[in-house]
């Protein structure tokens, strides 16, 4: 062959039936993956999320222990109907209640979070011994060395058991999903799956 040969093959490029194939294949691949990518997309969320609220109640357990202060975890929801928790020191600064369960007066915020979208709380039923606040929603509080407690003062000198577990529900690729984060008497906590 000669250079001149050479050049004009190699200038022909791809037909418009290769490039059809391809694209076609493309389209077969992206239909079969979307589907999976998204679960596993949400169930990083779901993980990541119950991870997430562990370690903030760790840190309001761990505020308590170094400030020598009560602190709660309070569960709510927000405006949009999503779940929400806040982690605060209950010492009623500011004008506030002691150990109420509701953050007023200036009682110092640890962290606020609020559930990834589709994710329910559930801390009712006989799974739990949370207490309810005022405005019935469901607190747990830490005393000054990390047990869960009632929100009565007198609690703070026994043991008295205000553990329980947080249901964490969601719907992935169909299927119902649930874990729990198990609260025990000692504080200590963890994730477990039903």
């Amino acid at each position: 062959m000669t250079e001149k040969t050479m050049r004009k093959r190699d200038n022909q490029g791809f037909t418009l039936v290769e490039i059809m194939v391809v694209i076609a294949m493309i389209a077969i691949l992206v239909a079969v993956a979307t589907p999976q990518l998204n679960q596993a997309f949400d169930n990083f969320q779901f993980s990541n999320g119950m991870r997430m609220m562990l370690n903030s109640m760790n840190r309001a357990k761990g505020e308590a222990m170094n400030s020598g202060l009560f602190t709660t975890v309070l569960f709510t929801t927000d405006a949009n109907g999503r779940a929400r928790y806040t982690a605060f020191v209950d010492d009623g600064a500011g004008g506030g209640t002691t150990r109420n369960g509701v953050r007023d007066g200036a009682e110092r915020l640890i962290i606020t979070e609020t559930m990834p979208r589709g994710v329910a709380l559930n801390t009712d039923g006989a799974a739990t011994n949370f207490e309810k606040n005022a405005g019935g929603n469901y607190f747990t509080q830490f005393n000054t060395v990390g047990f869960p407690v009632g929100s009565d003062p007198e609690d703070g000198a026994k043991l008295i058991d205000y553990s329980g577990r947080i249901t964490y529900n969601a719907t992935i690729g169909g299927q119902p999903v649930t874990q729990f984060i198990q609260l025990g008497i000692g504080g200590r906590m963890n994730i477990t799956k039903s």
